[in-house]
């Protein structure tokens, strides 16, 4: 079945015969995650660490493209690829090396 873009969100649309890319900005992603967004604040209370995408995913801070380096990050209108995911590799470093920071403090050994 194909699913249309909405044109104001220069959103991703899939078409039976192929996926046409586009991009949204960044105000528009923020838009669109706005439902998520709250739901990070009310949890900002919690041992947690929220990973904010647009750094990774819009890389000039304005555009989120769908392509990346000639290549579609996205699997369908709402899921990142395994490229695309990849792009939230040096995001998510830092929330691994301080899980293993408090891993090995609470263990008694400093690696």
């Amino acid at each position: 079945a194909a699913c249309a873009s909405a044109p104001e969100h220069g959103m991703l649309a899939v078409r039976p015969n192929g996926i046409d890319y586009d991009e949204m900005s960044v105000e528009d992603y923020m838009l669109r995650n706005q439902r998520m967004h709250n739901l990070f604040a009310e949890l900002s209370d919690l041992p947690i660490h929220i990973v904010e995408q647009v750094p990774s995913l819009c890389p000039d801070g304005v555009r989120c493209p769908a392509i990346i380096k000639g290549r579609s990050i996205f699997k369908d209108s709402n899921h990142l690829n395994n490229y695309g995911a990849g792009k939230l590799a040096d995001a998510l470093g830092p929330v691994f090396e301080d899980l293993q920071r408090r891993i090995n403090t609470s263990d008694g050994t400093d690696n």
